[in-house]
């Protein structure tokens, strides 16, 4: 689970791998960081919420996503040395521009937009 989340806020599992942890599946990139994120979320009873804070207040997630003089090192960033860029869903960018036009209708089950319709604003 821990691994999950962090794939989740990160783009990237510590093992590559989500569903195979066995000897077919991926060694961790950090070991120590995966098992010290699966004691403490055993430890706060298994709180999703405290881990997701525990990672996003972490200096690695709080990078910037620009290239460094390190990124030659380290072009897949492994090491984690920079944020991975993430791309946005085409849902979560209609949404957010029929969030600035007003205009976003937040009740469930609402109309869907078909492919190719033109949204003014």
């Amino acid at each position: 689970m821990a691994n999950r989340i962090w794939y989740w806020m990160m783009g990237r599992g510590l093992v590559r791998s989500l569903d195979n942890f066995g000897s077919t599946g991926t060694k961790p990139s950090h070991p120590e960081l995966l098992d010290h994120l699966a004691h403490q979320l055993i430890e706060e009873n298994w709180s999703i919420k405290g881990l997701v804070k525990t990672i996003a207040l972490s200096s690695t997630y709080r990078q910037a996503s620009s290239a460094t003089a390190s990124s030659k090192v380290d072009p897949d960033n492994q090491l984690y040395h920079r944020a991975n860029r993430k791309r946005l869903r085409a849902e979560d960018i209609r949404d957010t521009l029929l969030k600035i036009g007003k205009t976003l209708d937040t009740a469930r089950g609402g109309p869907s937009i078909k492919a190719g319709t033109k949204i003014e604003y």
